[in-house]
């Protein structure tokens, strides 16, 4: 099989092949902790995936999709999937957790909204409020509180030298490296403006 697949990709397929019959993207969406618009963008690959095993998916307007494929077919598909460890990881929800909380002192004092969270971490409204809440336990036990400014988005409120020390404690836990977080040399986050004089990443550690 050819087509390239992501973890959600293969979370998708696996949700749709196991459903007997037609549900919703919201269905789909709600119980993979996914936001619609990622589940969208995904269904043109499962459909290519699909394809390639005779199988087809049906999308039926105002009713949802449905895969039309036989048992052994559906049996094979799953097995397939479930041998794919090669597939891009897709973060858990206390990754994701730690991912917020760099991006939110990354950015700092700056604004992120909510919108910005769930689009770039391809999750919903409501698994994005979780992360966050997640987080601010441990931002406020090391007196770094979030504020959130009606309008604007959240906010990491406490001096920079914190900021700092925090940033270099968040790097001592295991957690993966992701793109709003630098590396080797300085990056900005994909989904913050950075302020001049705010902390670089030579500063961090």
């Amino acid at each position: 099989m050819s087509t390239s697949l992501d973890s959600r990709v293969i979370r998708i397929l696996r949700w749709l092949v196991d459903q007997p019959g037609v549900r919703t993207t919201a269905d789909l969406a709600a119980d993979l902790g996914l936001s619609e618009r990622a589940v969208r963008y995904r269904l043109s690959t499962v459909d290519s995936y699909l394809r390639e095993w005779g199988a087809a998916l049906h999308r039926h307007r105002g009713a949802g999709l449905y895969v039309e494929a036989g048992r052994d077919i559906r049996s094979r598909i799953i097995d397939d999937l479930s041998g794919r460890s090669e597939a891009p990881r897709v973060y858990a929800p206390d990754e994701r957790s730690n991912m917020v909380i760099a991006a939110l002192l990354w950015a700092a004092p700056e604004t992120i909204s909510l919108d910005r969270i769930h689009e770039e971490l391809e999750v919903s409204k409501t698994s994005a409020r979780r992360d966050l809440q997640m987080c601010e336990p441990w931002l406020t036990r090391n007196d770094l509180p979030l504020v959130r400014r009606s309008g604007r988005g959240i906010q990491v409120i406490g001096p920079e030298r914190r900021i700092r020390q925090m940033m270099v404690q968040l790097l001592l836990k295991p957690f993966p490296r992701m793109c709003c977080w630098p590396t080797s040399v300085p990056t900005r986050p994909t989904w913050s403006s950075r302020r001049p004089g705010s902390p670089s990443a030579s500063g961090s550690g």
